[in-house]
């Protein structure tokens, strides 16, 4: 069973619906969290950062991958790399949503890890950092600690380790402990 959704027109008007609550309510805890802690910009009445979304990346189809049709499932096909650096020059925040839109205007309800990943790669940011629901877990072998950073070398290892095969779309199915029922999905590095 692989963990990478396939959505239906229903689903993706569901997401649609969801994705707009969670931005708003977002956009509010940030725009909160910034007056509250950014304080203003000296000699003048703004604040110091804002929320700011929109079209930062473009996603294209996930497409039909071993018979299975992903339908408005997407990933990303281009970072506006230029349009986020002048964003955060201002010292405002990017607020990207996982619904993507093609240069032909289809919408793709986008993999928000996979969308994480490939903006921070193409801004050659330092960090990221995810929160969200399922959570995987890597310990160390030798102390059962959880592994708190990973670098590219040691992904490229545990790839190999395993000797996982990449689809050429860039992606892998991963199933770490051979008895768990659901794969997990990787961005190659």
């Amino acid at each position: 069973m692989s963990s990478i959704r396939v959505t239906n027109e229903d689903t993706l008007r569901v997401v649609k619906e969801e994705a707009g609550f969670v931005r708003f309510e977002i956009e509010r805890r940030l725009a909160k969290s910034l007056r509250l802690h950014g304080g203003l910009v000296k000699g003048s009445e703004s604040l110091v950062g804002n929320v700011v979304s929109g079209n930062f990346y473009s996603a294209q189809p996930f497409g039909v991958i071993d018979g299975i049709d992903y339908c408005w499932t997407g990933f990303p096909r281009k970072v506006e790399v230029e349009r986020i650096r002048q964003v955060h020059e201002t010292h405002d925040i990017v607020l990207l949503t996982s619904l993507g839109v093609s240069p032909s205007g289809e919408i793709f309800n986008v993999n928000s890890e996979f969308l994480a990943a490939t903006v921070a790669g193409a801004v050659s940011a330092s960090k990221i950092v995810y929160f969200n629901v399922h959570g995987t877990l890597f310990q160390n072998k030798n102390t059962n600690k959880p592994v708190q950073n990973l670098r590219v070398s040691d992904a490229k290892n545990l790839l190999k380790h395993y000797s996982m095969t990449i689809h050429p779309k860039g992606f892998a199915l991963v199933d770490l402990d051979g008895n768990s029922p659901q794969q997990q999905v990787l961005r190659t590095p």
